[in-house]
């Protein structure tokens, strides 16, 4: 099985040698052949193991890792829809199957940052990626009948975001913002 493995590989034993240009050549095919595969997963892993043992000091630096995580997957999404739509189906937007295998607060928090994150890789503005949009929404919106509340309304709540292509601005937001803009010239004072 090793003698298989070391055949198609030839750069490891090339790793070994003495001579410096076999050694140097080898190390650049081992960083084309790391780099040519991304793995998704595993950080997904890696995140749901540690999160029930992050301190709570540590909880900001913890939640931005991801946040960035997850911006990483929508770039990666971008050049492969399918791979990624695999591994969100899987780790932050399973609904169905183990839930346990990933924490509910990093759950939710993902649901929290995800309209965020496809604003800030343009992927709502660009109109190549309005097939991704579209696919995370309709993940997001199969969480709407997860047998966990807090992530129903999570889900349900994030899904209606006024940036996304089918989301519904609040109304009351805006009458409440032109209120002010009437306000804005003077004090009224204290109203009895």
């Amino acid at each position: 099985m090793a003698a298989a493995h070391e055949a198609q590989m030839p750069f490891i034993r090339n790793l070994a040698s003495s001579d410096r240009k076999l050694r140097t050549a080898s190390l650049d095919s081992l960083k084309l052949f790391l780099s040519s595969r991304t793995s998704l997963d595993t950080q997904d892993a890696v995140l749901s193991e540690r999160w029930p043992h992050t301190e709570a000091l540590r909880m900001d630096k913890f939640l931005l890792l991801v946040r960035r995580a997850f911006a990483v997957m929508l770039e990666c999404a971008q050049k492969s829809p399918a791979v990624v739509d695999d591994v969100l189906r899987e780790w932050p937007f399973e609904g169905t199957g183990d839930l346990r295998k990933v924490p509910l607060g990093l759950r939710l928090h993902v649901l929290d940052l995800w309209v965020d994150e496809l604003e800030s890789t343009k992927c709502l503005e660009n109109d190549e990626a309005k097939d991704l949009v579209k696919k995370i929404g309709d993940l997001v919106l199969e969480l709407q009948t997860c047998p966990v509340k807090a992530v129903r309304e999570r889900a349900k709540e994030s899904y209606q975001d006024g940036r996304l292509p089918w989301g519904t601005k609040d109304e009351d937001m805006s009458d409440a913002e032109e209120a002010d803009d009437d306000d804005d010239d003077e004090w009224g004072g204290i109203e009895e």
